[in-house]
């Protein structure tokens, strides 16, 4: 029997992963962040706001 090693896995658009060995590995989906819960700092802002953040993006705040 072979090992299939992998790191990385791939996302299809079916939402499955799979590193292609024919294994599944479930459902993959997109990371996001509300930011609703962030609308009222005390004596600042968000700069750009935005309902929802993808992954790896960055909310920006700023005072008054």
């Amino acid at each position: 029997m072979e090992n299939f090693l992998t790191t990385s896995l791939q996302c299809y658009k079916n939402g499955l992963l799979n590193h292609g060995s024919g294994a599944k590995y479930g459902m993959c989906r997109e990371i996001t962040c509300d930011a609703m819960s962030y609308q009222n700092i005390r004596d600042g802002s968000i700069t750009d706001y935005k309902h929802v953040y993808q992954f790896k993006e960055v909310l920006k705040l700023k005072c008054d």
